[in-house]
Order: C-alpha cells, then sequence, then structure tokens
C-alpha cells in the first residue's frame, strides 16, 4: 500500500516530471538565443576590451540596441548581459553608464 506524505512536500514523481518541462526551450527562449548569438557575433566583429588611446570610444547600451535595430533588435538588457559576458567595462559619464570600447578597423586600406 503506497502512504502519500502529509505537507507541503511534492511527489518525486511530478518533480522529475516538472524538471523536464523546464528544460524544454519555448520559441521565445530560442529566438532570443539567436538574437544573443547574432548580438555577440556583432560586437566581437566590430569592437575590441582593449586597444590604442585614439580608438577608443563610449556606448550605452541603448546606443549599441538602437545601431542594430534594423537586423536583430536586441533589448537594452540583452545588450548590457552580451557586454558584461565579452568584458567590457562600464565607465560612468555624468552618471550615465557607458560602455569603454575600442573600435576595431574596418576600413583599412593596404598602402
Amino acid at each position: 500500500m503506497d502512504r502519500k506524505r502529509i505537507g507541503f512536500v511534492q511527489d518525486r514523481k511530478k518533480e522529475g516530471e516538472d524538471s523536464k518541462k523546464s528544460h524544454r526551450e519555448s520559441p521565445e527562449t530560442k529566438a532570443v538565443d539567436k538574437v544573443k548569438i547574432a548580438l555577440s557575433q556583432f560586437i566581437r566583429e566590430n569592437f575590441d576590451t582593449s586597444g590604442d588611446t585614439e580608438d577608443k570610444d563610449f556606448k550605452t547600451s541603448a546606443e549599441l540596441a538602437y545601431m542594430l535595430r534594423e537586423s536583430i533588435r536586441p533589448s537594452v538588457s540583452l545588450v548590457s548581459t552580451v557586454m558584461e559576458e565579452l568584458g567590457f567595462r562600464l565607465t560612468f559619464i555624468e552618471g550615465v553608464p557607458h560602455w569603454s570600447i575600442y573600435l576595431k578597423d574596418t576600413d583599412s586600406y593596404p598602402d
């Protein structure tokens, strides 16, 4: 005879099923992952975490999201998350957080 526990204890079978359901990816999660991959690729191709002083620039997360508005439309919080994961540093200018970025030479022509 199976006895059920009294109280606020979940059934272990149900607990296992719930964890399996949570591991399945929803369409929204997949879409966010695609945007995140495209965003990190864009950032790696155009910006660096260190470099020459003349290549240094400051951009807010909103400015970076605005730059990509036509292609992938990332949210400002997603831009912040990706920039942090890639190792960029925040600098506060007049109380507003800006990312310290170094522009890569994409338009360099051989002499």
